[in-house]
């Protein structure tokens, strides 16, 4: 059963969202800020694990691939319940991702021009762990940064704080940052015209019910799934295919 919850099936709007991203993350691209947007259960973490496999094993036959190089990471932006929501918590999972040593001990220089004295590692700031998170970034070699449910991103900071942030980010790594999530990503993507030109948008539409090939595409993912039934006796789920779809608003995720 376990099995059958992480069944994961392939189908027409995934692989176009697959081609439509992969060019996006390679080094010749201009864009350092890929956004990822769709419907809720649309299937975009799904999108994204599919894409990034298909990239990893590209990136594996690669001769300069060694083992402190970490080329991906992904996170989920998730609220832990805090009142003031910052980025800290956004550095802190991404250094954990990169298998950052010590991060809980690391002490801090500050010097003034004339004096040096070290910060305990009790007292570091936001800005200390975003220059910690840049050092692993570039020592790390990583290539691509995923952030899903990145709407909760909005509640860190204005929305054009949170893109200067990120895009001042991918700019002093190299790494390009691919933000996953809602609608709402658009109120993100379109608040900073200038960010905006050197950003991307995916969209991983959902079917339609009043397409008959979407109709059709449809019916063929649950057939897909019928044949990974983890039971004996496989419900006959083709024959309502067009009712699931209706009732799913035509999202593979859900």
């Amino acid at each position: 059963q376990c099995e059958f919850f992480n069944t994961r099936i392939s189908h027409p709007r995934l692989e176009e969202a697959i081609s439509d991203m992969l060019p996006l993350l390679t080094p010749h691209s201009e864009s350092n800020l890929i956004f990822v947007v769709g419907a809720t259960g649309v299937g975009k973490s799904a999108l994204c694990r599919f894409a990034l496999k298909t990239l990893y094993r590209e990136m594996a036959t690669r001769t300069d691939i060694g083992e402190s190089v970490i080329p991906i990471v992904s996170i989920e932006a998730a609220t832990n319940g805090e009142s003031r929501h910052t980025f800290r918590g956004i550095y802190e999972d991404l250094l954990s991702e990169l298998d950052e040593p010590c991060l809980d001990k690391k002490q801090f220089v500050i010097s003034d021009g004339e004096n040096i004295r070290i910060k305990p590692a009790r007292r570091t700031s936001i800005a200390d762990l975003r220059k910690s998170l840049e050092s692993a970034l570039q020592c790390r070699r990583t290539e691509v940064c995923v952030i899903d449910e990145a709407y909760h991103l909005l509640r860190l900071a204005k929305d054009t704080a949170v893109l200067d942030t990120l895009k001042s980010l991918a700019n002093t790594t190299g790494s390009k940052i691919v933000l996953v999530g809602s609608y709402d990503l658009f109120d993100l993507a379109s608040s900073h015209a200038q960010v905006a030109r050197r950003a991307s948008i995916i969209h991983f539409d959902r079917y339609h019910c009043e397409s008959p090939d979407d109709r059709k595409a449809f019916r063929s993912v649950v057939r897909s799934l019928m044949g990974k039934w983890p039971c004996e006796e496989v419900p006959s789920l083709v024959a309502i295919a067009d009712d699931l779809m209706e009732i799913n608003l035509g999202c593979v995720g859900l």
